[in-house]
């Protein structure tokens, strides 16, 4: 008669009252496994290993250097993906810190700075676009955040605005606005919105 482990997992398994039987202890075997952190090479071996996933899955991909969770509907990355470098506007480019953005367990997060490429340096009380985030990286409603600049007369933060069309803009309340003492950075550093859905390419 197989008994029912004591943690409510509902993994059954043989007794020593019951007769050998290989198939059951097999069957055991692979319902402790499922439970547990399952490997695959790919994204695609797992797919192909488990069709109809089962709600709680954990899965660790070798090749995307990823762990993943089946919360019922999708697999849901809860560790963190990739770094991928911010696509600047004309005129901007990276200042140091290597900008990117990556996705980690429901949000986007970023790093860097960026700064103008021409054209002088920023003037304040105005607003610049700096990047646009593409297509499934955008969030679902308007979000608002301060970040730091380097900035003249005592200026040294600004407000950041990612719509949903992924447009990303700076603004600074009025100030210095001369060439010589506008905004020389912005600092991506710090910045992170929630994402409901993970991007289809991480």
């Amino acid at each position: 008669m197989s008994k029912v482990d004591q943690w409510g997992q509902q993994i059954s398994g043989p007794t020593l009252g019951d007769e050998p039987n290989i198939e059951s202890l097999l069957a055991a075997i692979n319902a402790i496994i499922e439970r547990g952190v399952m490997r695959f090479a790919t994204a695609t071996a797992r797919a192909a290993s488990i069709p109809t996933p089962v709600h709680g899955m954990v899965t660790s991909l070798v090749a995307e250097d990823r762990i993943d969770r089946w919360d019922g509907t999708r697999w849901f990355p809860i560790t963190p993906g990739p770094w991928h470098a911010i696509a600047f506007t004309e005129n901007h480019q990276a200042d140091s810190g290597s900008p990117g953005y990556r996705y980690v367990n429901g949000e986007v997060q970023f790093r860097g700075k960026s700064r103008r490429v021409s054209g002088g340096q920023y003037y304040t009380g105005g607003d610049w676009t700096p990047a646009t985030m593409p297509s499934g990286w955008r969030p679902s409603t308007v979000t608002h955040r301060v970040v730091a600049v380097e900035m003249g007369a005592g200026i040294y933060y600004a407000r950041m605005e990612i719509g949903t069309d992924g447009s990303i803009i700076v603004n600074t309340p009025p100030g210095a606005s001369s060439s010589s003492v506008g905004l020389r950075w912005v600092a991506f550093d710090g910045l992170t919105y929630p994402l409901d859905t993970p991007p289809a390419t991480l």
